[in-house]
């Protein structure tokens, strides 16, 4: 739990010193951009996934000896 906090910190400060480096470097108008894409691609990834995650974690808890042939038809 402690390593879990810890990286969850550390991706956190990493994630605010990033933006804060992209925003003086790309100036508004570009970090705007960036922003839009992020969007896009955040709107679309739930379409592609449409759910085969949460198949595969409940397909794998029921059945552990199976995990690589349910992780080669999902991916």
């Amino acid at each position: 739990m402690l390593y879990l906090g810890a990286a969850n910190v550390v991706s956190s400060v990493f994630g605010v010193i990033m933006m804060i480096y992209l925003a003086r470097t790309l100036m508004p108008q570009g970090l705007g951009h960036i922003a839009y894409a992020i969007s896009i691609v955040t709107y679309l990834s739930g379409f592609v996934d449409l759910g085969l995650s949460t198949y595969g974690v409940r397909e794998v808890a029921r059945n552990p000896a199976s995990v690589s042939e349910y992780v080669s038809n999902i991916v």
